[in-house]
């Protein structure tokens, strides 16, 4: 809750609170993905450890947005870009 507010009042981004729920079929295959609350008519974070193929990550985006979410940001600790 701190962050959500800090953002706010920093840098004036409403950014929205939800979880996204993946399950593989197999390393590097996302076999679905579920939102787990609401994002509709905000800006919303991606929080990732890593980044490889960014394959996970633009279908999350991808499954934000068609939730409502009017911008995404991403942001990750390792990015490996093979």
């Amino acid at each position: 809750k701190k962050f959500r507010e800090r953002l706010a009042k920093l840098y004036n981004v409403d950014a929205g609170l939800a979880m996204i729920i993946k399950q593989r079929n197999k390393p590097g295959e996302v076999e679905r993905m579920d939102l787990v609350g609401s994002v509709e008519g905000c800006d919303a974070i991606i929080v990732d450890d890593m980044i490889d193929t960014a394959g996970t990550l633009c279908k999350a985006a991808g499954e934000l947005k068609a939730q409502g979410a009017n911008r995404v940001f991403a942001f990750a600790s390792h990015g490996i870009f093979s």
